[in-house]
């Protein structure tokens, strides 16, 4: 089987997978929502008129969300695009410092030539 059609396969198996979870959840919210009418927050507003409308956005919104994904693992398998870094408690913890604190957190990742794990040196000021 060809790499292009195991990744046709591969986005079609992740969106389907997700419209399923998706309309799962959905009407599992909806279910619980029709048991409590009167813990509704909007009791005269309902939903039926924009349902339609809604989801159509939803799938395109959830496959627009699916095929990047699926491009860029098969860039990745081609070796167009690098690797993803092994995780490390080095790593995990830089990513999870730039992610709280930005724009203070300078996070700087590189890889020497004779290793093959990436070293990172992060530079934050103490908060």
């Amino acid at each position: 089987m060809s790499d292009e059609l195991l990744y046709l396969l591969f986005l079609f198996g992740f969106y389907s997978f997700t419209v399923v979870t998706y309309f799962a959840l959905g009407y599992g919210i909806t279910w619980l929502n029709e048991r409590n009418p009167e813990r509704k927050i909007q009791k005269g507003r309902g939903s039926d008129k924009r349902r339609k409308a809604e989801i159509r956005q939803s799938l395109a919104s959830m496959f627009s969300a699916c095929l990047p994904l699926t491009i860029g693992l098969y860039a990745q398998q081609k070796g167009w695009a690098p690797a993803p870094w092994d995780f490390q408690l080095v790593v995990g913890g830089a990513a999870l410092r730039a992610q709280h604190d930005p724009l203070r957190c300078l996070v700087l990742f590189h890889a020497p030539a004779a290793a093959h794990q990436v070293a990172v040196s992060a530079v934050c000021p103490a908060s």
